[in-house]
């Protein structure tokens, strides 16, 4: 009877079914079900008592981080990024998703640090992805919000400019569509100069 009531083991076929059934999730568009699959998850694997959540595996953190991010539930998306990024420090790709997560919960202090360590492990990351050059124009816009400054918004408006891209077309795409909808928040809000 004891041993039932042991948390089960980790392995490789469990972390299959687990990122089997985030997947079904996602697949059917059942978002608002991953804090229940999540507990059960817990439940499962983890052991009484402990205060946190036990690191179990990187493939089963990103896709829960991943399932937050789209219930728009930033905080705990960011505690499953930083979970999985534990057995894994230097992934561009999860230090991404992290400053998105704190980015979405207005954390754009943690954002931006985040932002220096994907910098520190590839001096390059901004050039090479839309992505990792866009977010910092994202933080801005969200500091913007919070201050009101119009040097923040300015900072928004220019910084996929400032970033050299290896693909031109993805550059002015990418650039434009941030530019236009900058201009557009400005002109609104009386900031005509700006754009």
């Amino acid at each position: 009877q004891c041993l039932a009531d042991q948390p089960l083991a980790l392995n490789e076929a469990a972390v299959q079914e687990w990122v089997s059934r985030i997947e079904d999730l996602r697949a059917e568009k059942r978002f608002s079900e991953v804090k229940h699959l999540h507990r059960a998850l817990l439940i499962a694997y983890g052991e009484a008592g402990v205060t946190g959540e036990p690191l179990l595996d990187q493939r089963i953190h990103r896709r829960l981080g991943e399932m937050y991010l789209a219930t728009r539930e930033p905080v705990l998306a960011a505690t499953q990024f930083e979970l999985a990024l534990r057995t894994g420090s230097r992934d561009i790709f999860l230090l991404h998703k992290l400053a998105l997560a704190e980015t979405e919960a207005a954390n754009l202090s943690k954002a931006t640090e985040v932002l220096d360590r994907i910098s520190k492990v590839d001096p390059a990351a901004s050039v090479r992805s839309a992505e990792v050059a866009g977010i910092r124009g994202r933080i801005f816009r969200e500091r913007w919000k919070q201050t009101g400054a119009p040097d923040d918004l300015r900072k928004a408006r220019d910084a996929p400019a400032n970033e050299p891209r290896e693909n031109p077309e993805e550059t002015m795409i990418g650039w434009a569509i941030t530019f236009l909808i900058i201009a557009l928040i400005a002109g609104l809000l009386g900031f005509g100069a700006i754009a």
